[in-house]
């Protein structure tokens, strides 16, 4: 007959750490609103690098475009005409999870990956390797967070 008996050292101290981890976890809203906002802003820079944040460059506006958009007095920029779609990122933070979307009533016809025509797409919603990387550490942070020592 075989018996094993295990001592942790320090068991009070491994218990105390322990004690409401569960209840710490259980709600990742803090982490969902953190998440949220860096997604929004990520987004919205986007419109600045023409699509190099997210790693799917937007194509060039045709040069019909640009004299109509010139005409109105708006810039050049691809999707930037009233600044309105880049501006109307939102978020919507729970207990389990993030929403991050765009409102504005066009926003689906550039992000849409459907065969078209004549309106390229543009990506304006899609998370990089570096963004998940980024997303993974705020999670990381509020695990460090609850496991913090207490006396």
């Amino acid at each position: 007959m075989l018996e094993l008996h295990f001592e942790v050292e320090g068991e009070d101290l491994l218990y105390r750490r322990l004690e409401g981890i569960s209840e710490k976890l259980n709600n990742w809203r803090k982490t969902f609103v953190r998440t949220g906002s860096f997604l929004k802003k990520t987004f919205r820079d986007n419109f600045l690098f023409t699509g190099d944040l997210l790693e799917k460059r937007w194509a060039p506006l045709k040069p019909q475009t640009i004299m109509a958009k010139m005409r109105r007095g708006q810039t050049d920029d691809p999707l930037i005409g009233t600044g309105k779609m880049m501006e109307s990122f939102a978020s919507d933070p729970q207990k389990m999870y993030v929403r991050v979307y765009n409102p504005v009533e066009y926003f689906k016809y550039h992000q849409s990956n459907k065969a078209r025509r004549v309106l390229p797409r543009r990506v304006m919603i899609s998370l990089t390797k570096r963004m998940r990387e980024q997303i993974v550490k705020f999670f990381q942070e509020q695990v460090q967070e609850a496991l913090k020592f207490r006396e």
